[in-house]
């Protein structure tokens, strides 16, 4: 799956990082929302669908990311 974009809330929600994906189901694109620990026992990473949007937050760069994060990113994305 390639990313679209990349937003963050700056925690304003469990899931502050928004990774949306070019990819759709339907009129939505592919979703995984992730928290600052996403690997924690009380971390957040959950795919879901969303409407593309700065409601997501601010719109940063992969590479603006924390490495834990990136690093799930890639991981999840092959599930």
């Amino acid at each position: 799956m390639q990313i679209k974009a990349i937003y963050d809330n700056k925690g304003e929600t469990c899931d502050r990082y928004s990774i949306v994906f070019k990819e759709k189901e339907g009129d939505y694109n592919i979703h995984l929302g992730l928290s600052n620990e996403p690997t924690h026992p009380q971390g957040f990473s959950q795919w879901s669908q969303c409407v593309d949007g700065d409601h997501l937050g601010t719109k940063i760069d992969f590479s603006e990311l924390p490495i834990n994060i990136q690093e799930h990113i890639l991981k999840r994305r092959k599930e």
